[in-house]
Parts: C-alpha cells; sequence; structure tokens
C-alpha cells in the first residue's frame, strides 16, 4: 500500500541476487478486476495508500498461482486508514495452503503491533522493514540451492574409524551432526578443536571449569 517501500523492495531483492519478475499476463488481468484504476499491476503491486483488509485479501487471491514466481513478500505501511489487524487476518486467510514462500513486512512500529501478532501466531514471518523481509527471503533460496546441488565428490569414511563413531555417523547419513561426533571425527582426521565436556546440569558446570582452568595453568586455584 505504499511505492516507496515496492521500490525499497525491489532494490534490495535486486541488490542480493533475486529476480523482480513481471507480473504474469493472466494474474494481471485479474488484479485489474479488483484493484482501483490508480493502482499499479506491475511487480512490486501497488494498492495505493489507501488500500484495506479486504483490498490486501482480493489482490492475493488474483496474483495466486503464478507459475513464474517463487516466493512472495507483502508490504504495509502505515496509512490514514491502515488496520493493521484487519490486513493480517486478510493476508493469512488469503494465502492460506499457498504452496510458495511468503513473507511479510509491517512498517510502523506500534501501529502496526497488532497485525505483526496476528501474523506471527499465524507462524508468518513478519519484518520490520521491506529489506529484511528480502534478506530472509534470498537466504532461503541460498539454502535450497546448495540442496539441490550434487556435491563433486564423496570422500568414503576412514578405516581407522572407532567402530561406535562409524555406527553413529551411519545412523545420521544425510543428516546434522552433533557435536560430540565432529569432535571425534575431527579428531581422527587430525584438525584441532576446542574441547567440550557434558555435564548434568549447571551445578556440575562450575567444577568442571575449574578442573579444565587446573590442567591448563598446571597450578592450584584458590577463591577469596
Amino acid at each position: 500500500n505504499g511505492g516507496g517501500l515496492g521500490i525499497v523492495a525491489a532494490d534490495a531483492a535486486h541488490a542480493a541476487g533475486l529476480a523482480v519478475t513481471p507480473v504474469s499476463d493472466a494474474a494481471r488481468a485479474r488484479l485489474r478486476e479488483v484493484l482501483p484504476l490508480n493502482a499499479s499491476v506491475a511487480n512490486p503491486v501497488d494498492l495505493v495508500g489507501d488500500a484495506d483488509a479486504n483490498r490486501y485479501r482480493r489482490a492475493l487471491e488474483a496474483i495466486h498461482p503464478n507459475e513464474d514466481c517463487d516466493a512472495a513478500l507483502v508490504v504495509l505501511t502505515v496509512q490514514a486508514a491502515t488496520d493493521a489487524s484487519a490486513a493480517a487476518r486478510a493476508i493469512v486467510g488469503s494465502t492460506r495452503g499457498w504452496d510458495m514462500p511468503l513473507v511479510t513486512a509491517f512498517v510502523g512500529g506500534p501501529r502496526v503491533r497488532p497485525g505483526t501478532r496476528a501474523l506471527e501466531e499465524s507462524h508468518v514471518p513478519c519484518y520490520a522493514f521491506p529489506e529484511r523481509a528480502v534478506s530472509a527471503l534470498a537466504g532461503m533460496a541460498r539454502v535450497a540451492e546448495r540442496r539441490r546441488a550434487t556435491p563433486q565428490r564423496v570422500l568414503p569414511l576412514r578405516p581407522d574409524l572407532p567402530a561406535g563413531l562409524t555406527r553413529s555417523l551411519e545412523r545420521r547419513a544425510g543428516g546434522a551432526l552433533g557435536m560430540a561426533d565432529l569432535e571425534s571425527l575431527l579428531d581422527v582426521y587430525g584438525i584441532p578443536v576446542v574441547r567440550s565436556r557434558q555435564v548434568a546440569g549447571p551445578a556440575d558446570a562450575p567444577a568442571l571449569k575449574i578442573a579444565a582452568t587446573r590442567r591448563h595453568l598446571g597450578a592450584r586455584i584458590g577463591f577469596m
């Protein structure tokens, strides 16, 4: 509902390496049917400053599905007639079931907080400025690209790995390794790592820290 923030978002997307693609002809025609004549149906779509919750809802329903689009950013800024909470509910309702990532940016501090809260309670990410929302989308795109990438070379496990560590690594194949597994694995390959120790609870941590410091200094430590 503000052309200025739309430009800010588009510039941020270009800087982050995201393509701001044109709205498809079919979606553009649907938008023309539900938006005022002075609204822009290019990308970014400008709903005009007096946009209410219903206009957000109709615009989002008109723009999806859009086969040329991989993600969406919905921006709201405080205007005289803005009802951030109602707009948030309209966004949540009209995008339920979408098969592409959606992030929002509600700009206006305390005046948009009810809308921000409604979005976050519905598990829709909401940021204070468009640049931060674009940065989140760009990060998601990088993660997706890395997951799709095929490793050039996968090295087999060394045969001299301890049997327990080998079994643990095989069970976690394709998943994340915990610090205990990583320490043992890096140690086998001669990569230095800061040692960690597991304690039963917070009460045991100070004693462990003192023992480690004594070993490091080679001296007794006293406390006044």
